[in-house]
C-alpha cells in the first residue's frame, strides 16, 4: 500500500522538501544554493538536490504515501505545505524548532 522502503535519516524527526522556481536558470541555481546553505546552518543532516523530474516525482511520491501512513495512524492529522521567501527560511526554521519543543 505504501513505499516498502526505507527513508534517509527516518530518526531524524522531520523532512523539509522546498520547491524553487525563478525566471532563470541561474537564479534557480543561487536559490539552492542560498537554501542548502542556510539549511546546513541550521543543522541540516543532508541537502539533496532533485535535478531531474524522475528524482523530483520519486520525492514527491515519498511525501503524498508517508502522508497516508499518517493517517491510518492518527484520526487527527493536518498536513499543510507552506510558502515564504528564501530570505526568511532561518525564521522559519528557528519558529519549526520552538514548536517542536513544546
Amino acid at each position: 500500500m505504501y513505499l516498502n522502503k526505507k527513508l534517509p535519516y527516518s530518526d531524524a524527526g522531520a523532512y523539509i522538501i522546498c520547491e524553487v522556481d525563478g525566471t532563470s536558470e541561474t537564479q534557480v541555481q543561487d536559490d539552492y544554493e542560498t537554501i542548502g546553505k542556510l539549511c546546513q546552518e541550521n543543522g541540516a543532516l543532508e541537502v539533496f538536490v532533485a535535478d531531474n523530474k524522475l528524482t523530483q516525482e520519486r520525492i514527491w511520491k515519498a511525501r503524498k504515501s508517508y502522508a497516508k501512513a499518517i493517517r491510518m495512524l492518527s484520526p487527527v492529522y493536518c498536513m499543510e505545505d507552506i510558502v515564504f521567501p528564501v530570505s526568511n527560511i532561518p525564521k522559519c526554521l528557528e519558529a519549526i524548532e520552538r514548536i517542536s519543543q513544546k
